[in-house]
């Protein structure tokens, strides 16, 4: 089992959160983010894609299937 160390100032800020009235743990939503998951099914789209236009950017598959790249 891996161990997961938090820093004492993320503490500091999950202590204030519930402090503040939050009730849970779990990730919410983030405002202005695409909430996708990348499924077998749109992974062989966005392949399918590809091979049928060479010259789509990343960005454009981006927006046409509501992904993102980059950091996560």
């Amino acid at each position: 089992m891996e161990t997961v160390v938090m820093s004492q100032g993320r503490v500091y800020e999950w202590v204030e959160r519930f402090q503040n009235g939050r009730q849970n743990v779990s990730d919410e939503h983030w405002s202005g983010r695409t909430v996708s998951v990348a499924t077998e099914t749109v992974k062989q789209q966005i392949e399918q894609r590809i091979r049928n236009y060479r010259l789509v950017t990343v960005d454009e598959i981006d927006v046409e299937f509501s992904v993102s790249h980059g950091c996560a």
